[in-house]
């Protein structure tokens, strides 16, 4: 018994579209372009940036269409990293003292007040008289001041100190709450080094917003003792509470900054922005002009037709009171690798300095395997999840008896090429509904008709049985 003709006949006319790739079986040219890769050098894993044109043509927005291919086409394992805020912030108190220089003298040195480091104490002897107002740490600072920070046996360089600081109640002026000081740092209390000639310390009100500048950067200065020196006459004076000791921990990776013409959005005083790729955009830089305030609100969308997703509000700013003033120009959120993007004022103005958008391209690190020159492939809309990912790479690592992956060689990028073309960037068509109605229309007359078959040959045997 065989099925009809015309059965088999219809079986590929109704046979479905492929569905999605999964993992196995792709090779370059199932990618609709590539980026050749070179791995000179014996290293254990190599790494390379995403570069630009990976994000203006991948489908996935979370980059599942990239592959890494050696030069037979065989799939190779890789992951892809993330970290444009690879911060880790340890806050410490650390010990200080506010202390007078008596007779005025603009320098602070030991001539008027003998500072000494003894057996990881500092001891005080001032020369003259007493300083006023009993417990030197609780002592206002004014001009001809200073304020002593012993920054301790710390297990990483500090990168900041945080002052909490308060102004009399008497300043009322924007003048009367900045103070402008100068910052030196010693390894032993005898030689200073200049590390902030003029250093703006502020407690303000600007344009009905507070503005607060409490922290001095140190980049990673490796020294123990740091001395704030006040330097105008007429300076409030202020009272220290404490001063917090902050060690960064940071990615060294800058941003790439893109910018896109602005056109106004149907909110008011919204600016709208579009861009050519699906960029992970973490941060928009204001260029301020002097004096300037703005309340911001950042948003995105993934296309035109979804809504408006907050992303962070933040206060940018451009005050110049003093030399060297108060700036902050940037506002900063989690990576999106949104295509869309809008930024509204909520107050200080109505209209929008340029602005930039940053990004931090990820970072791709690959197994190698088999010869070169390797190719990262990008670009597929008929695909369910990455091929070759993490799980894949680990595994690879504890195969190869790697517990941890070494650091990566430097991968060389070179020019983009075309692979499977750009078809492949278009999703495959749905099956039609009524070709799917067919198609199990004749899957259920395909059972019927074997069903029939079974039960007419059981029937002749039976026949065959009894004639027997």
């Amino acid at each position: 018994m065989r099925l009809p003709a015309w059965i088999l006949l219809l079986l590929p006319l109704l046979a479905p579209p492929a569905a999605r790739a999964d993992t196995g079986g792709l090779g370059p040219d199932d990618f609709a372009y590539g980026v050749g890769m070179g791995a000179p050098g014996t290293y254990a894993t190599w790494g390379a940036d995403i570069p630009p044109e990976v994000y203006r043509a991948v489908v996935w927005p979370d980059l599942r269409d990239v592959a890494v291919f050696n030069a037979v086409g065989e799939l190779l394992p890789f992951r892809l990293e993330h970290k444009p805020w690879a911060d880790v912030t340890t806050d410490v108190t650390v010990a200080f003292r506010q202390y007078p220089i008596l007779g005025g003298s603009a320098s602070g040195d030991s001539a008027l007040v003998e500072l000494r480091a003894a057996g990881g104490a500092v001891s005080f002897r001032y020369i003259g008289a007493e300083p006023p107002g009993g417990s030197p740490g609780q002592e206002p600072v004014s001009q001809g001041q200073s304020l002593l920070v012993d920054l301790g046996e710390t297990h990483a360089p500090v990168s900041e100190i945080r002052l909490d600081w308060t102004a009399p109640a008497s300043a009322t002026s924007a003048a009367e709450a900045l103070l402008r000081v100068a910052v030196e740092s010693s390894p032993d209390l005898q030689s200073w080094r200049t590390v902030h000639p003029v250093w703006n310390l502020a407690r303000l009100s600007f344009q009905g917003e507070a503005l607060i500048r409490d922290s001095v950067p140190l980049h990673g200065l490796g020294v123990r003792y740091l001395r704030l020196r006040v330097l105008d006459p007429g300076s409030p004076r202020i009272t220290v509470r404490e001063v917090i000791g902050r060690s960064h921990a940071r990615s060294r990776a800058e941003p790439r900054w893109l910018t896109a013409p602005a056109r106004a959005g149907e909110a008011e005083r919204s600016f709208e922005f579009a861009f050519d790729g699906s960029y992970p955009i973490d941060r928009v830089r204001v260029a301020l002009e002097e004096n300037m305030l703005l309340r911001l609100v950042v948003e995105s969308r993934a296309d035109p037709e979804t809504s408006w997703q907050a992303r962070a509000r933040g206060t940018v700013y451009r005050a110049r009171f003093a030399p060297g003033g108060l700036e902050e120009d940037t506002v900063t959120f989690p990576a999106v690798p949104h295509r869309h993007w809008r930024i509204r004022i909520e107050s200080g103005g109505a209209a929008l300095p340029p602005v930039a958008f940053g990004w931090v391209p990820h970072r791709m690190i690959f197994l190698p395997r088999g010869t070169g020159p390797f190719t990262l492939a990008y670009g597929r809309a008929d695909i369910d999840r990455r091929p070759g990912g993490l799980e894949h790479f680990e595994r690879m690592l504890r195969e190869r008896g790697i517990e941890r992956a070494p650091a990566p060689g430097r991968a060389e990028l070179k020019s983009a090429m075309v692979l499977g073309g750009e078809d492949l960037l278009r999703p495959r068509p749905a099956v039609p509904l009524w070709k799917q109605a067919a198609l199990w229309s004749l899957l259920i007359l395909i059972v019927l008709a074997v069903a029939w078959m079974a039960w007419r040959l059981y029937g002749e045997l039976q026949e065959s049985e009894k004639a027997s």
